[in-house]
C-alpha cells in the first residue's frame, strides 16, 4: 500500500498579550538585557546594574513578564 500524504503540523501562534490581535515582541535575552541596561542608565543606576551577575540577569529575563 502506498503511504498517503500527511499534513505537517503548524506551530501555535503564541502572543504575550491576552487580547486577541495584540502581540508584544519582547525580543531575545540579549535584546532584553540591553534594554534593561539602557533603562538603568536613564535611571542613573548603571553602576549597580553592572554589578549584577549573569545568573541574576538571567533570572530577570525569565521573570520579564512581571516587569513589563
Amino acid at each position: 500500500m502506498a503511504k498517503g500524504k500527511t499534513k505537517k503540523r503548524t506551530k501555535k501562534k503564541s502572543s504575550v498579550v491576552s487580547h486577541p490581535g495584540q502581540t508584544t515582541g519582547l525580543g531575545g535575552r540579549d535584546v532584553f538585557i540591553k534594554r534593561f541596561e539602557r533603562l538603568a542608565d536613564i535611571a542613573g543606576c548603571k553602576d549597580s546594574c553592572s554589578m549584577l551577575s549573569k545568573k541574576i540577569t538571567s533570572f530577570i529575563y525569565v521573570t520579564r513578564l512581571h516587569l513589563t
